[in-house]
């Protein structure tokens, strides 16, 4: 889903608590789109996709449980790959667990600093299924260079099949929320805030329906904040040919550009593997009705930015750019 988040971003993006609950984000203003910043607004956040591979949410889980994140991952598998290695808190539970209780686990080894919380087994399984959930808190928790701050809480967890052991067929389905949830490696720090959830299903390991959505997260880097609203992606991936399509829709608000963008797929992506899109369309909306369309061109290099300027529903310029340089 690279190009999922890319291209989330490109058309408006770069950009401490108890529970694990998720803080309230609110969308900025939504900005006036011209000719002059369309290039802006339509490529302004590769720098936060980039920032935002691999790290975030799933780092905190994957280091609890001995495993490094790709530099490259992407975002969401990172995500669903890191719950799948979930289970393996159990085994640092810090008492037994009785019939739908909660059971706190405090001694998941940190270089430095703290990671502790709560896991409710509500069925009494002694495996994560259905109904459960938990809360993990971290303070100046050091896996390896990364240092971790914040909370995170995982529930509505919904799993049918063979999910934990990637074994076709299963669904799956939980609700993510961080609150102060930040991640400070080599001198860059991300902070997250908001709610997601995460779904991914398939009938026979090959086709592979996923998605990503949520009323609200934030995403704080050095240099922008990026915020999406009411968001919603969703991707299908042949995992024999690599081929994938996806389309995706909600509010993005960046302080790099000064302001929000709606953004709608009008005509789904497509592409194979790592390699960017080669067709699809999505035009990004701004203040008074103006916009800029994107539209992928079958080289896979080169895209087109159509402008309308005044809001009256006619493209009033057209620029050409690169996937490389949004």
């Amino acid at each position: 889903m690279a190009g999922t988040v890319s291209l989330l971003y490109a058309c408006g993006g770069g950009g401490g608590g108890g529970d694990g609950s998720a803080t309230t984000v609110a969308a900025s203003v939504p900005i006036v789109v011209t000719t002059a910043n369309a290039p802006d607004v339509a490529g302004a956040a590769v720098d936060v996709s980039t920032n935002t591979a691999g790290q975030g949410v799933s780092g905190v889980l994957t280091a609890s449980v001995g495993r490094n994140q790709p530099a490259d991952t992407r975002l969401t598998d990172a995500l669903i790959q890191s719950i799948r290695l979930a289970p393996r808190l159990l085994d640092n539970r810090t008492g037994g667990i009785t019939a739908a209780a909660v059971t706190r686990f405090s001694n998941v080894p940190c270089d430095s600093g703290t990671f502790s919380g709560s896991i409710n087994d509500a069925d009494n399984n002694q495996d994560l299924s259905t109904g459960d959930s938990f809360i993990i808190t971290t303070s100046n928790c050091n896996f390896s260079g990364t240092v971790m701050n914040g909370n995170m809480s995982i529930d509505n967890l919904v799993i049918s099949g063979g999910f934990f052991n990637d074994i076709a067929p299963y669904s799956f389905s939980a609700r993510l929320q961080a609150t102060n949830l930040s991640m400070t490696s080599a001198g860059s720090t991300l902070l997250m805030n908001g709610d997601m959830t995460l779904s991914e299903s398939t009938s026979d390991g090959v086709t592979v329906t996923s998605g990503f959505s949520g009323n609200g997260i934030e995403i704080v880097t050095g240099d922008d904040t990026l915020k999406l609203l009411g968001y919603t992606l969703d991707e299908i991936e042949n995992g024999s040919t690599g081929a994938y399509t996806f389309s995706l829709s909600g509010t993005i608000s960046s302080t790099k550009i000064g302001g929000s963008i709606t953004v709608a797929t009008d005509v789904a992506f497509s592409g194979v593997g790592d390699l960017d899109p080669v067709a699809g369309q999505a035009t990004c909306t701004g203040a008074g009705n103006t916009s800029v369309t994107l539209i992928a061109n079958a080289d896979g290099t080169t895209v087109q930015l159509l402008v309308d300027t005044n809001g009256d529903g006619t493209n009033d310029d057209t620029l050409t750019s690169t996937w490389a340089s949004l």
